[in-house]
């Protein structure tokens, strides 16, 4: 008779789950999100930059273990590097999974 094989089951790791930050501004605007420090200074999130696509959407991924925090801003500048435009009000992050954050700028369509 031959022996039934252990068999050892994959164990796959928990996906981090999350939600979004979303920005609706002008078509192809440069980016970026800042965070408001406890002296009022502004700086920008690494990471968390870059072009609008091409109806004027920018959207960046929030861990769950960032749920909450705040408060943050959206910067808009005329290129990368450039003068800033317009900054958003002021928000924080999401609170629950898959939850998004939507803010609009002013010249969204």
């Amino acid at each position: 008779m031959t022996p039934v094989p252990t068999i050892t089951p994959i164990v796959v790791a928990s996906v981090v789950e999350g939600a979004y930050i979303e920005l609706h501004a002008r078509p192809k605007a440069w980016t970026v999100v800042q965070w408001q420090d406890g002296l009022g200074a502004w700086h920008i999130v690494e990471g968390w930059q870059g072009s609008a696509d091409e109806v004027g959407e920018a959207r960046w991924w929030v861990s769950s273990t960032q749920f909450g925090l705040g408060p943050f801003r959206w910067a808009i500048y005329d290129k990368p590097g450039g003068a800033l435009v317009v900054t958003s009000r002021t928000f924080a992050l999401p609170k629950v999974v898959r939850q998004r954050v939507q803010i609009t700028v002013g010249g969204a369509p």
